[in-house]
């Protein structure tokens, strides 16, 4: 991807908002495979939830503290990562694999 979006990209963002999970997780796993660094680590962040809403919808999934807390992680560690945990209640109340909060706030977003 560069300053334009891969096709890839887009179609995977389609299906996504069409709740077509697995197909979007197809469609990035391709491009995914072909990609480098950032680019990769943030492919795979949007794969594997894709593929955690797709178990999700098929009430295929076992709930765990935290259950999402690597996923969340990977798009926190971008540079330009548009969540932010003083504001995003889910990722507030998500601890890290030490047990402490990502968010100063003691899970509460502020």
């Amino acid at each position: 991807m560069s300053d334009g979006y891969a096709p890839q990209y887009l179609e995977g963002l389609r299906l996504f908002n069409e709740e077509e999970f697995f197909e979007a997780h197809d469609v990035w796993e391709e491009l995914w495979s072909e990609s480098l660094g950032d680019e990769k680590k943030f492919l795979q962040g949007l794969i594997q939830a894709s593929v955690s809403l797709f178990h999700f919808g098929n009430e295929n999934f076992k709930l765990t503290y935290g259950f999402c807390s690597k996923d969340l992680l990977k798009f926190l560690n971008r540079e330009k990562s548009r969540i932010c945990v003083k504001v995003d209640q889910h990722m507030a109340a998500e601890r890290n694999s030490k047990g402490n909060y990502y968010c100063k706030h003691l899970g509460a977003a502020c």
